[in-house]
């Protein structure tokens, strides 16, 4: 009797044994690269975790889910699926490069870089054979549907799923930015990336969108083929060494379909100098470059060429295990027949180096033994010994006047008009001199001399910008129109916008509708910088002053602006309302936007200053007129409108530095749109994943953001939709462009899947207003239409690949 307990205590010390470390697991102290491996399927889709690592106590000590033998992972696409059902498109893609070593009816290992492998069982539809050679994402078969079969044997239970498994170890390792995390204590497997921790069987979504990987590659050398591949979130860069001012031809071949490659050339400290789709051409000096190969669309793989150059270290080009075997002749650096001792003179294709004239390849002066003219000590009669001067067109040479002496334009003998300072026989093409003809002042119109600006007694159509019948619309001239004083707005045509009568592009800061600044009437004024650079942002106020000291109840501000010179974005309101107002925004859209502000539990606006601020990203070079219209209300029931605003800001022209003349020192754009029937957010994460940047798209998806060059991911959000991200790579004084996506309505809750709570939350809150979130289409009330959209997208999950 006393050992009726004995089997239980094996048991127990069986288990407290199991939670010790062993050698295999934890000899595993190095782990992959972060950015190497994606998870196991389609990248862009969302798939749940079933099942992680063991200690033991759910499975035999052997099997491989035990966290002693490198563990495993069960994943599948619809937590919903079962037996039978229609797994055709549940896509499982290689988690990274490599080769195919393990091939059967169902499951795959693949060898990758270092030493790793990857295993994929419960496999139909297999893609790939033994020795195959496959890319990042590559599909390679779908989830079974073990209809009738157990489809693997070892395969524990008969639910359609992914068992995966990484050799040496699982564990620790990070697959598409989810880390890996056991604890062998409690048996617990979880996913980690960012601020969310994701546990097995909790049937949340996890997401496939890797961080950008940039694979370095063997440095390239000339007339070699190397094969690479690429993904949406792959590249690839090649060093290149160049040992002279060199030309030189770099190709990308897709040899996968759809794949579009384009080739970055870029210097020593990865800053882009020049691109082109497939292939670029470039003279560079000596020194050391990058050829960065990215992906315009589509994955796959490709071989690159390089032609001319010098190219990378010629002693191990086969260390490339890109690099076909069978073609290893094909290192120029092994000059077969030994042609005139130098390598890079290849005899039979002398015109390959596009620096040497087919017809003079004697122009080599290392090479002085059949041709001695060409010896640039020997200068007798040939001015071409310098070895730059094509032998045939000795006169282009300027420091040589032989036969040629009108070529040196420091020579005015029979030609003196092209001195451009000596204005003997054209006086009129020096501006400076307006002895006699004053009226080249372009500034001057010529039948009336008179309208000297310096002269202003009288000459009020001096202002450019006053049409020469109405004279008397000039503010400065307030004798004969009384009426024009603008703080009578009754009978003040000069409150059109349009008519800037005040000059305003001599002070670009200064509004121009604004002289009731000087007074103590209520009105509306713009701050503004006044310039911005085509590409940069500037911040623009709204205030409102001379605020009565009953305050104000509400205002509303419509606002017109050039959409072609200038983009409206980021619009936020002070607190001039009160905390909390209840605010509408309206646009911006189409060269107009609507703020409106009103104060919530009896708050109003009772003193003067800012109301809300926005930002304004120069588009391109001009003068863009921001113009106001502001309405407010003292809680009578009415709109009292105020004095129409204007400020007019100088794109282009002004800001230091300038992105139009320096491009590599101006500021990257990123622009794009995102459609829903709700406001998108769109916000720009940094290689750390910390947040970069933030704006609102306009009404109708379009958006522009600015950020310091760099690698980022950008998302794009919307209540009550799944959410969309991808890579965005911004480079100095480029535009770059995001296609245009529909974010999927209908993720209620925000758990980043569309399902029956999203549907009950409409159900509970039907004919309401509340929560917002519910009121999918945006027409201010939960109904049936809501639950349409919900409809159309039911079961969709996680984010969408944003290209």
């Amino acid at each position: 009797m006393k050992y009726k307990n004995l089997p239980r205590i094996i048991s127990l010390l069986a288990l407290l044994l199991s939670f010790l470390p062993t050698s295999n697991a934890d000899a595993q102290s190095e782990v992959p690269p972060a950015d190497m491996f994606q998870l196991p399927w389609q990248q862009g889709e969302a798939w749940v975790a079933l099942d992680g690592l063991d200690n033991g106590t759910k499975r035999p000590l052997n099997d491989s889910h035990n966290y002693a033998n490198g563990g495993a992972l069960d994943f599948t696409a619809d937590q919903y699926v079962s037996v039978g059902d229609d797994t055709s498109n549940f896509w499982v893609t290689a988690t990274a490069a490599g080769t195919v070593i393990v091939a059967s009816s169902c499951h795959l290992n693949i060898l990758h870089e270092n030493g790793w492998i990857s295993e994929y069982r419960n496999l139909g539809n297999i893609q790939v054979s033994l020795g195959d050679a496959v890319y990042r994402n590559q599909r390679l078969g779908i989830v079974h549907n073990n209809d009738g079969v157990q489809v693997c044997p070892g395969n524990k239970f008969p639910y359609p799923h992914l068992h995966f498994s990484l050799r040496p170890t699982v564990e620790n390792v990070t697959f598409s930015g989810w880390l890996v995390n056991y604890s062998s204590t409690t048996n617990i497997t979880t996913f980690s990336k960012n601020d969310q921790t994701i546990q097995t069987w909790s049937f949340q979504p996890i997401l496939n969108v890797p961080d950008l990987q940039i694979a370095l590659r063997d440095p390239i050398i000339p007339d070699t083929v190397y094969t690479g591949s690429l993904d949406a979130y792959r590249y690839e860069r090649w060093p290149l060494t160049l040992t002279g001012n060199q030309e030189f031809t770099v190709t990308a071949t897709a040899t996968t379909s759809g794949l579009i490659p384009i080739v970055v050339l870029l210097d020593a400290s990865g800053n882009e100098i020049t691109r082109g789709t497939g292939s670029l051409t470039s003279t560079q000096p000596a020194g050391e470059y990058f050829v960065q190969i990215q992906p315009d669309s589509g994955q796959g793989f490709y071989d690159i060429l390089l032609q001319g150059g010098t190219g990378g270290p010629t002693p191990t080009p086969t260390t490339d295990p890109s690099v076909p075997t069978s073609t290893p002749t094909t290192d120029p650096s092994v000059p077969t027949p030994t042609p005139t001792t130098d390598p890079s003179l290849p005899t039979p294709t002398p015109t390959t180096d596009p620096s040497v004239p087919t017809s003079t390849p004697t122009t080599d002066p290392s090479i002085p033994t059949s041709t001695p003219t060409t010896d640039p000590s020997v200068p007798t009669p040939t001015p071409t010994t310098d070895p730059s001067i094509p032998t045939s067109t000795p006169t282009t040479d300027p420091s040589v006047p032989t036969s040629t002496p009108t070529t040196d334009p420091s020579v005015p003998t029979s030609t003196p008009t092209t001195d451009p300072s000596i204005p003997t026989s054209t006086p009129t093409t020096d501006p400076s001199i307006p002895t006699s003809t004053p009226t080249t002042d372009p500034s001057v119109p010529t039948p009336t001399p008179t309208t000297d600006p310096s002269i202003p007694t009288s000459t009020p159509t001096t202002d450019p910008s006053v049409p020469t019948s109405t004279p008397t619309t000039d503010p400065s001239v307030p004798t004969p129109t009384p009426t024009t004083d603008p703080s009578t707005p009754t009978s003040t045509p000069t409150t059109d916008p349009s008519i800037p009568t005040s000059t305003p592009t001599t002070n670009p800061s200064i509004p121009t509708a604004t002289p009731t600044t000087d007074s103590d009437e209520p009105s509306t004024t713009i701050d503004t910088p006044g310039s911005v650079g085509v590409g940069e942002t500037i911040l623009v106020t709204i205030n409102l002053n001379n605020v009565p000291p009953s305050g104000y109840t509400s205002a509303e501000f419509t606002c017109t602006y050039p959409p072609a010179l200038v983009a409206i974005s980021n619009i936020l309101v002070t607190d001039l309302f009160g905390t909390d107002p209840a605010v509408a925004v309206l646009g911006p859209q189409s060269g107009n936007f609507i703020v409106a502000i009103a104060g919530s539990n009896g708050q109003r606006a009772t003193t003067s200053g800012a109301v809300f601020s926005f930002n304004v990203t120069g588009l391109q070079a001009g003068q863009a007129s921001i113009t106001c219209v502001t309405r407010v209300s003292t809680g009578a029931g009415a709109l009292i409108e105020l004095d129409t605003v204007t400020a007019v800001i100088t794109v282009g022209g002004t800001p230091a530095p300038s992105p139009t003349t320096d491009p590599g020192t101006a500021s990257p754009i990123l622009s794009g749109q995102v459609l829903a029937t709700k406001p998108v957010t769109i916000s720009l994460y940094d290689a750390g994943n910390a947040l970069t940047t933030s704006v609102i798209a306009n009404t109708d998806g379009t958006f522009g953001l600015t950020a310091p060059v760099g690698i980022y991911t950008v998302v794009a959000t919307a209540s009550g939709f799944l959410s969309a991200q991808g890579p965005a790579i911004l480079t100095a004084g480029t535009t770059t462009t995001k296609g245009t996506i529909s974010l999927l309505a209908g993720d209620i809750d925000g758990n980043n899947v569309i399902d029956q709570y999203d549907a009950m939350t409409i159900g509970m809150n039907y004919n309401t207003v509340s929560p917002d979130a519910a009121d999918l289409n945006a027409d201010g009330i939960i109904n049936v239409l809501d639950l349409e959209d919900l409809a159309a997208n039911y079961r969709a999950s996680g984010a969408l690949y944003w290209d």
